[in-house]
């Protein structure tokens, strides 16, 4: 018995001593690998934010495959999201080639296109989507990556918007959990929307004032609102632009054939409004489309007379391009002023004078050449008159 308690109680000290011996040996093999695993994660995230193919190559085909979906200690994010999030699209575009598991959402559950939508990263979506990938994929929170386009205060934000517009994704797209609260709640991306780029995307009025035509041209059923008046001021977008200087979007909406003939609030049409503000470039696209530089409105005054009251160098530019559109330098408003009386723009009315002086000469130039061709005529007819009573005539009259 004796023996047996002794053999008893030895038995558990034995094994205790054996399973000391063994973790002691063993702590420092595992803590030497974890340590090799967490340096393989620093070495693999360090080389993607370098956005450089060749950097993460160099880190061996084995580094690669084993850590291809390794995920963030603290972020939970993988190699693919934290290159999404950080604009790599060199890096996105060889993770996806080497089938990095998309899927994978990190601590919030956001994957890769959450990822390109934050940073607003056009360059990470086009190989995001080249590879299939959802666009309009919702997340935990309800919303799609649209929306995080959306929210974005800055260019890229905006242009990531248009890109998904432009591949299929509807502007509508509601936000919300479940499908339930998007039908009662959801919000879309014009209201989620701050940046006045984005706004743009969603409004003709605010599109033509960005003065370029990729905002117009994805503009949803801009059929349908090409004409549109504005019910603050009565413009059309064919006048708001005109009166901006957006002259790019002008000449988009008159290929789109815009009707330049429907007035704003006070009856001024576009090309009153051009010589309210003086702006040569838009004059230049309305005389290509043949709209008449010298239209009057109801008060008596043309865009000649508006542009004569201008204060700036650009008014003076006007006037001298519609006076060399054809229009009368000595055209009278409604109460029989003339462009120089009505202008106190010295360099206005220099042009205006040169003009006056360029078309009476030209009327002179034109008298002496009628003259003398009248005179070879009588001579060469051997009527005996020097002067016929036409050529008397004419040289009576004051030129």
């Amino acid at each position: 018995m004796l023996n047996q308690r002794k053999g008893s109680s030895a038995a558990p000290a034995l094994r205790f001593a054996f399973v000391w011996m063994t973790w002691q040996f063993c702590l420092p093999l595992l803590l030497h690998a974890s340590a090799g695993v967490g340096a393989q994660a620093v070495l693999i995230h360090e080389a993607l934010l370098s956005n450089s193919a060749a950097d993460m190559d160099a880190l061996g085909a084995e580094v690669l495959e084993r850590d291809l979906n390794l995920q963030d200690a603290e972020t939970g994010q993988t190699p693919l999201m934290m290159a999404a999030l950080a604009g790599a699209d060199k890096v996105v575009e060889l993770l996806l080639a080497k089938r990095a598991d998309h899927t994978i959402g990190e601590n919030a559950g956001f994957t890769p296109f959450h990822g390109a939508a934050f940073g607003g990263h056009v360059a990470v979506a086009k190989h995001l989507l080249a590879h299939r990938l959802n666009p309009s994929d919702y997340a935990a929170d309800g919303y799609t990556p649209l929306h995080r386009a959306c929210w974005g205060k800055e260019d890229k934000h905006t242009d990531l918007v248009r890109f998904l517009f432009a591949n299929g994704v509807d502007p509508g797209e509601l936000s919300g959990e479940s499908p339930e609260e998007r039908v009662m709640q959801g919000q879309t991306c014009r209201q989620l929307a701050t940046h006045k780029k984005t706004l743009a995307l969603f409004s003709i009025f605010d599109a033509v004032r960005t003065n370029d035509a990729a905002y117009l041209e994805i503009l949803p059923k801009l059929d349908e609102v090409l004409n549109l008046k504005n019910p603050e001021d009565g413009q059309t977008p064919l006048f708001t632009a005109v009166v901006v200087g957006a002259d790019k979007a002008v000449e988009f909406l008159l290929a789109k054939r815009a009707d330049a003939s429907i007035a704003e609030a006070n009856g001024y049409t576009p090309f009153h409004g051009v010589g309210f503000q003086g702006h040569v470039a838009v004059a230049k696209l309305l005389v290509a489309h043949r709209l008449d530089p010298s239209v009057r409105h109801e008060d008596g005054y043309m865009p000649l007379h508006r542009a004569c009251w201008g204060t700036e160098d650009r008014h003076t530019a006007l006037v001298a391009f519609l006076l060399d559109a054809g229009v009368n330098p000595e055209e009278p408003d409604g109460d029989k002023k003339t462009c120089i009386e009505l202008s106190s723009n010295s360099k206005t009315v220099e042009v205006v004078q040169w003009a006056i002086n360029q078309k009476k000469a030209e009327k002179t130039v034109k008298t002496d050449e009628f003259i003398n061709q009248m005179k070879t005529e009588t001579m060469s007819n051997n009527a005996g008159l020097v002067e016929s009573s036409v050529l008397r005539e004419l040289t009576k009259t004051e030129l």
